[in-house]
Order: C-alpha cells, then sequence, then structure tokens
C-alpha cells in the first residue's frame, strides 16, 4: 500500500471539500433540541468553558455573568467568566491542526470543530462542538469574542456560519478593541480583567424569552446546583438594568438524617464491583412533598455539572418514585471514564460503555435497597395488587365484549392510522394530529416477553395549519401512566401546502424489553405526546396538541376476540362519586371506547382487594356505560321493541338489559 505522505503528489492543486456549514450548523442545532433544547445547551456549554478554564489557583475568584443587552440597533447575549486563564495560545491555521493541540491552545479549540481537549486535563468538554450552540443560538449566525489573558495581551474574534463556509477572523491588542467594539455598535465596555466574552449578536426569541422569564435562571440552578452550593459559585444573569444572583435550588438542600416525613439514603466512598468509585449518594424520599420533574430521580454528577437523571419508576412504584430525588458523585478516576462515554451535547453517558451499564445498574439497584429497607416496600406486595388488578380488568373486558359480540354498534370513522389514540372530537381530524404506524412485534399480537425488542417504533405529525408548529414530540413506554423509558425531540412540523398537509417523520427507532427496566409483568402503553412549544393562533406554549398510543402485554395474553372496548384502564377522577367515563378511541380503521374506571370511588376502593369483586364491579360499571351509549343512539339492535321515547320507557329498557346481563355473567 503506499504510504500515507506518498500521497502528497497527487494532492497538489486539489480542491478542499465543500462543506454545507448551515447544514452542519442544523445537525449541531437538533442534536440539542432531541435533549433540553437550545437555550438549555446555551447555559450549559456556557458555564461549562468558563468552568474549564477557571484558575485554581484562585477558584474562589470564578465568576460568570449573563447579560441581555438591547442596544439602539441591536441586541447582544453576553457570557462574560472571571477568575478564569482566559482563552490561551496562539491562533492556529492549516497545517497547525494536523499535530495534536496542546492543552494550552484554548483559542484554537474554541475557533475550530471536534478538536477535543487534552484527556489529561480534566476539563469537561470532550468534542468541541458546543460553542457551536453559541452560533445557533443567534439570528445572524454571528458570535464575537474576546479575551484578556494573565499575559496582559487581548484578542478579539469573529465568527459567522453561511452555507458553505464558516468564516473567522481575529486582532490582538488595540485592534482587537477597536474591532469588537465596531462589532458591538459601541454598546459593551471593555473587557478589563482576565477572562473571556462571548456575545450572541442578535440573540434568537426563544433566549431573551427564557431570560424574560427567569426560564434560563431555572436551567441555570438546575444544572450547576452543585457549584453554586458546594463551590460558592456566582452565577449572574441580567436583562439590562436588573440584576439576579442564581442561588441552588431548594430541591438540594438535603436532609443528611431522617426529619419528619422524609426519609434519607447516604452512601460515601464506596466502590462499585472494585472497578469504580461512589463519592456519595444523597437520596431522599419526602411523600409530602410534590417534586418538579427536572428534579425527580437521581441526578448523575460529572464534574459540578448534571449530566443526567436516573428515573426511580423503573424500580419503584410511582407512589415513591414521584417523590423520590437526590444526586451521585464519583471520585476523579470514575469521572474519567465518564468522560469518555458521555455523549457531546452533554445530555447523557452511551450504553456502549461498561462503566455506563454498571453505574445505572448500581443506582437503580440502589434505589431499590432504600424502598426495601427505609420505606418497608416489596416488590412483592406491588407486583400481587398489579397483578390482582389487572386479571379484573382482563375478566371484565372479555366479558363484556363477549355478552355483546353479536350487536351492531355505531363506529365513526379514524384517522387511517394503526395505533389506538384518544380524541374528545370522534371522527373529526384534528388540525394538527400524530399517527403511530404498527412497530415490529416479535408476535404476531402485541404481545413481549423480556429480552424482546419492539422494532420501527415511528410517529407522524400531519398540519393542516397555513404555517409551521414548534413542537416537542415526546415518546415513551408508561406504566399506569408512569413514564419508564422516555426520549423527546423537538421538531418542527411543517405547513401545509394548499389541500395537502405539512408532514414530519420521525426517524424508527427500537424499544428493548429489559426486567430491570420493567419489573411488573402486564399492560403498558407505548405513546406518543405532542405538545407547543411557542403560543401560536391556535395553541398555547405547553399545551398538548395530541396523543396517540398502543397498548403493550409484558407477559401477559392479550385480550382475546373483538368488541365494543378496546381496553379498561384506572383512572384519578377529580370527583369521587363518579364511576368512570368512556372515552373515545381509534382502534385501527373504526371507533372503539376504553372505559376509565375511577380509583378514587370509595365503592372500588371496597372491592380493589378482591379479584373478583372488582371484576364484578367493573363488568357491571362496562355494561351499564356502554347500554347508556348505545341508549343515546337509539340503537334498536340492542334495544329491541322498547319505548326508547320516553323516559320511562328508557329507564326500562336498561333495566330489562342489565338483568339479562347480570343473569348471563353469573351463569357462566
Amino acid at each position: 500500500m503506499t504510504p500515507p505522505d506518498q500521497y502528497d503528489v497527487f494532492e497538489k492543486g486539489a480542491r478542499q471539500t465543500r462543506v454545507n456549514w448551515k447544514n452542519q450548523l442544523k445537525q449541531i442545532e437538533d442534536s440539542y433540541r432531541e435533549h433540553r433544547g437550545v437555550v438549555h445547551g446555551v447555559q450549559k456549554d456556557g458555564i461549562q468553558n468558563a468552568w474549564d478554564a477557571r484558575n485554581t489557583d484562585r477558584e474562589d475568584e470564578w465568576k460568570i455573568q449573563f447579560k441581555l443587552v438591547r442596544g439602539e440597533d441591536q441586541t447582544f447575549f453576553v457570557i462574560e467568566d472571571s477568575g478564569t486563564i482566559g482563552l490561551t495560545g496562539p491562533v492556529r491555521d492549516g497545517a497547525d491542526y494536523e499535530s495534536e493541540l496542546e492543552e494550552h491552545d484554548r483559542w484554537a479549540r474554541f475557533e475550530s470543530l471536534a478538536f477535543t481537549k487534552d484527556d489529561s486535563s480534566d476539563a469537561l468538554g470532550s468534542r468541541g462542538q458546543g460553542k457551536f450552540i453559541f452560533v445557533a443560538a443567534s439570528k445572524d449566525n454571528v458570535i464575537v469574542y474576546d479575551s484578556l489573558r494573565e499575559d496582559g495581551s487581548y484578542r478579539t474574534g469573529y465568527r459567522r456560519v453561511k452555507r458553505t463556509e464558516s468564516p473567522v477572523n481575529s486582532w490582538d491588542n488595540a485592534e482587537g478593541r477597536e474591532k469588537f467594539a465596531e462589532l458591538t455598535d459601541h454598546e459593551l465596555e471593555e473587557l478589563d480583567h482576565v477572562g473571556t466574552r462571548v456575545v450572541i449578536v442578535e440573540p434568537s426569541n426563544e433566549l431573551t424569552s427564557a431570560v424574560e422569564s427567569g426560564e434560563f435562571e431555572d436551567y441555570v440552578a438546575e444544572t450547576w446546583w452543585e457549584l453554586l452550593k458546594f463551590h460558592d459559585a456566582t452565577i449572574t444573569i441580567s436583562d439590562d438594568d436588573s440584576t439576579t444572583t442564581v442561588s441552588p435550588p431548594v430541591e438540594f438542600d438535603l436532609p443528611t438524617e431522617a426529619d419528619g416525613s422524609r426519609d434519607v439514603w447516604l452512601v460515601e466512598d464506596e466502590q462499585i464491583e472494585d472497578k469504580y468509585g461512589v463519592a456519595k449518594m444523597h437520596l431522599v424520599h419526602d411523600p409530602d412533598q410534590n417534586i418538579p420533574r427536572v428534579y425527580r430521580g437521581i441526578a448523575l454528577q460529572r464534574g459540578g455539572m448534571k449530566v443526567e437523571s436516573i428515573e426511580p419508576r423503573r424500580r419503584v412504584p410511582p407512589d415513591i418514585a414521584d417523590h423520590l430525588y437526590g444526586f451521585i458523585t464519583f471520585d476523579a478516576a470514575t469521572e474519567e471514564e465518564l468522560k469518555r462515554a458521555e455523549n457531546p451535547e452533554h445530555y447523557g453517558f452511551s450504553g456502549r460503555y461498561q462503566v455506563t451499564k454498571i453505574i445505572n445498574s448500581y443506582v437503580k439497584d440502589q434505589i431499590e435497597l432504600f424502598a426495601r429497607e427505609e420505606l418497608d416496600w416489596t416488590w412483592s406486595e406491588e407486583v400481587e395488587s398489579e397483578r390482582q388488578q389487572q386479571a379484573a380488568e382482563q375478566r371484565a373486558l372479555n366479558s363484556v365484549n363477549e355478552a355483546f359480540s353479536d350487536f351492531d354498534f355505531h363506529t365513526g370513522d379514524t384517522a387511517g392510522t394503526d395505533s389506538t389514540s384518544t380524541s374528545t372530537s370522534p371522527g373529526r381530524k384534528k388540525d394538527v394530529r400524530l399517527s403511530m404506524p404498527e412497530p415490529n412485534f416479535p408476535r404476531s399480537d402485541h404481545r413481549v416477553e423480556y429480552g424482546d425488542e419492539i422494532k420501527r417504533i415511528r410517529v407522524n405529525a400531519l398540519n393542516s395549519l397555513d404555517y409551521e408548529i414548534e413542537a416537542q414530540l415526546r415518546i415513551d413506554l408508561e406504566f399506569r401512566n408512569q413514564s419508564l423509558s422516555e426520549f423527546t425531540q423537538q421538531i418542527t412540523v411543517p405547513a401545509s401546502a394548499g389541500s395537502d398537509p405539512g408532514t414530519y417523520e420521525s426517524d424508527p427507532y427500537r424499544q428493548p424489553i429489559e426486567e430491570g427496566d420493567f419489573p411488573i409483568p402486564g399492560k403498558y402503553s407505548l405513546t406518543a405526546q405532542l405538545a407547543a412549544l411557542e403560543d401560536s393562533p391556535n395553541f398555547s406554549r405547553g399545551e398538548i396538541i395530541d396523543t396517540v398510543s398502543l397498548t403493550v402485554y409484558l407477559e401477559v395474553e392479550p385480550p382475546a376476540g373483538d368488541g365494543p372496548f378496546a381496553d379498561c384502564t384506572p383512572a384519578k377522577l377529580d370527583d369521587d362519586t363518579v364511576y368512570g367515563e368512556v372515552v373515545r378511541t381509534e382502534k385501527g380503521q373504526r371507533q372503539a371506547r376504553v372505559y376509565q374506571y375511577n380509583i378514587n370511588h370509595p365503592e372500588y376502593k371496597a372491592v380493589k382487594t378482591d379479584t373478583d369483586a372488582s371484576a364484578d364491579y367493573l363488568f357491571r360499571l362496562m355494561s351499564q356505560a356502554l347500554l347508556l351509549d348505545e341508549l343515546e343512539r337509539g340503537n334498536q339492535d340492542i334495544f329491541q321493541n322498547a319505548d326508547l321515547d320516553s323516559p320511562e320507557g328508557a329507564l326500562q329498557a336498561m333495566v330489562d338489559e342489565m338483568g339479562d346481563l347480570s343473569a348471563a355473567y353469573y351463569t357462566t
């Protein structure tokens, strides 16, 4: 084979490969939107860069400021750090990048892509794409940056992303200060301390809104609570003349001993399989507090930064999981292993690495141990209770469907999907709607067993409106309305083109079925939900636009046959005097019903521990609800020769039919 250096002769006069930089930037932006979004990424990468560059000899002087500055003609979002060593090193170009960059080449790394930090350093960043999230947050795709170093030298830099190029430029000392002033319309003061400043020119509406609403502050507190609490770090956010100093969230003011209703689980300086070291694991369970979703679960920390959370709902029931929170930190050697496994956006760890698998398993085991030893909980009781409840549902569902199998029912048209989706307007297509094509199940039905995979899970979004929709798509596998395996992505659903709706099609993904993640056999729901990310003429920010789902049966048999009811599920209704309600669904190509029974009703509470009594109770409620529904439609196939025009006749028809159904039910 020709040695690599001998190829040089063939490269004389060669052209450089053209790169679609706009597309490259969009890919980076989309990768952040798959996690927590661009705005969340701006604060995470901004603080990470500053913490990486801190002067360890004067760490108590470290500080970072976020400033939203509205100038006369332009708006700027400024990220400015102090107590750091600045963007050190010379400007590099061309052949300079052919050899490995040194650790002090911070300026060169900031101006490049995919030139990572030295493995020997304790820097948080590990992929080199984070600074491009600042460019993505600019309407003009322009950032300006400057740095004052400890030797007194000063430099200004500029980057813009265009279609086929991403020009960068830099100027030193006096010329640099002049260029910085020109690029920022003389709206910003000179940098007068050692450190670095990044300026996002014309920040996106999404970013400015997050600063104005306080959402940006919440993101900082959630991600960097460890720096705020244990390192006394100073992080401020300014909106013109108003400045806020970020405080650690109250959720991480954790008790070290059991206190009132709060139980505590502490682990310190423990080895995992003699490979990895836990510095500290601190869990709290507080049944009296409604823990916000972003703090629920166990925060996996690295270098003072929250990378991701492990959901406790995979090991303990919702009434424990929804009130359990805390964190875990690791020794220096384990953090180095985690850095290699961390994804480029810093929102998780790749499952391809052994360290990820072992730590995830350890955390879940500790959660279960906490629940067993301190909260007096055991899986056996939970599993038995769920089995009883689902057995009652299944028996009632099969009995009702069999009892009405010979009758014709009103069925409306559906959206033509292969999914089962709740709908408040049967037969009418929503302007923006989801569909879920049938995934690839390992069997001909929706039954799965441990070790199986559900493959090619896809979701389509259709938009009949004349403007595009910015939304969050969430897909998860739920048990009793509790998410156990969640995937989220920020998407844009295109506007319609005349009579043709705009269409978004998700990439297919697969869901492994592991006992550690889904420990209770039974009925699960594969659910997709679309939520609005911004206000529009038709939707408010945060509004649920549409939901679709299909039922998955784990280690249990799906219901036999077909009938008027597609499912029977528990629900917590606000009014405890209401037995339940029928909701319309799409099942295949027709409308079907799901009966949602109220678990808060006193009569249900009286029978729920008895499977036979629960099944009898649900059969009665479902039969009554179905008969009432068909009575309102005037279904003469069921109420033959009955006088349905008078209240007395309708009531007598209901009583007669229920009598016949009950007699048949209790004699079979």
